[in-house]
């Protein structure tokens, strides 16, 4: 009968730190820059900011309005969803799921740390979505497709990337829309962007078709390869 009361014990005793390492339970605020370890889901909350330095994350990572989200050298094993949020900076962290980031007011960035030489990756979609600063996705794998869709800041920058899908660029309002590099499994579709300075598209493989209608101005198009059809403006 005591040594039972004593097992019992040290497991009840043992529970709330095996929590805290392994994140379980609902998610966690973070509030803070966090360095290494491991967590499960985490929230940033309104007007608070989130760093992850080295982390693994076993849940997902959800940015609420007037937030900002830092990381670097991080895994997320779920999704990352942020909407309204001041800025989302993702550099070299893999992120297993979907990434949905959609009315940022400032930065928006999914990138490596070594000035597009490293290769980070995303298992899902990627949809950026009515942002409202610079919008900027250079050197990642991306498993699904990317939709970059209605932001409306001063540029677009969507460089050396390998997509498997589908990328739609459309219905942006831009200064500046530059897509170079880019390898895409499925079609390019591009169609009711607006540049108010330059448009151009170059340099990129695209598997099936490249598809342009409704932009104004048309895309300067340069160097790219194309193994379907060119259609349209195209």
């Amino acid at each position: 009968m005591f040594r039972s009361l004593l097992i019992a014990c040290l497991v009840l005793a043992a529970l709330p730190a095996a929590v805290a390492a392994h994140g379980g339970g609902s998610p966690d605020n973070c509030t803070t820059d966090i360095y290494g370890g491991t967590t499960g889901s985490l929230i940033v909350p309104e007007g608070k900011r989130c760093g992850l330095h080295g982390v693994t994350v076993k849940g997902s990572v959800t940015v609420q309005e007037d937030a900002t989200l830092a990381t670097d050298k991080t895994t997320i094993k779920k999704h990352v969803h942020s909407d309204k949020a001041a800025a989302v900076i993702i550099v070299d962290t893999d992120v297993y799921g979907q990434i949905h980031i959609s009315r940022t007011s400032g930065l928006v960035t999914i990138r490596d740390s070594e000035r597009c030489k490293n290769d980070p990756y995303a298992g899902g979609n990627v949809h950026l979505f009515k942002n409202h600063g610079v919008v900027h996705v250079c050197m990642i794998s991306i498993r699904g497709n990317l939709l970059v869709q209605n932001n409306d800041g001063p540029l677009v920058y969507i460089r050396g990337n390998t997509v498997g899908g589908v990328f739609n660029l459309i219905g942006n309002d831009n200064a500046k829309i530059y897509i170079p590099g880019n390898d895409i499994g499925g079609n390019l579709n591009v169609e009711h962007n607006t540049a108010s300075e330059w448009f151009l598209i170059n340099d990129n493989h695209i598997v099936k078709s490249l598809l342009c209608n409704g932009n104004v101005p048309a895309p300067v198009l340069v160097n790219n390869d194309v193994d379907g059809h060119s259609v349209g403006q195209c």
